[in-house]
């Protein structure tokens, strides 16, 4: 099989890539997942063929490098997505918990799916309010257990 892409959808494959391979790579510290590695790799090498100039090749690893530029543009796009993420899971899972723990899972069993859904977001509106707001300045952890 044979695949054309122009120059400008090659360097957002190269950009893809590098990100899919981050975020699956970026917390495995004994065993890389070589798949992606090897695809990134592979698609490195051809760059000659479309102009690529934000990546070196280092003999001694026999390995494509991106250049500290294209990596911080890049990583900037993954700091964004996990800050969205992280107020998004956060605001989900304590909704989550108060929706379930002050009606709880026999009544919201029994309520229709928009019902569900409009009593659930009166929750994590709540909080999506508090955090746009305050951030987690107000977060507070406590323990109710009695040791």
């Amino acid at each position: 099989m044979k695949i054309e892409i122009s120059k400008t959808q090659y360097k957002t494959l190269v950009k893809a890539l590098f990100l899919a391979n981050w975020v699956v790579n970026c917390h495995e510290t004994d065993e890389p997942d070589d798949e992606f590695e090897r695809l990134e790799q592979y698609i490195l090498s051809q760059g000659k063929f479309f102009d690529l100039k934000n990546v070196e090749f280092d003999e001694k690893h026999g390995k494509y490098y991106h250049d500290s530029d294209f990596e911080m543009k890049t990583v900037k796009l993954l700091d964004d997505f996990v800050d969205i993420s992280f107020w998004d899971e956060l605001t989900e899972r304590l909704a989550e918990r108060d929706f379930v723990s002050t009606l709880g899972e026999k009544a919201i069993l029994k309520m229709s799916q928009d019902e569900r859904f409009t009593k659930f977001y009166e929750f994590a509106d709540s909080y999506a309010a508090e955090f746009a707001e305050n951030g987690i300045d107000n977060l507070v952890l406590r323990s109710d257990s009695k040791e």
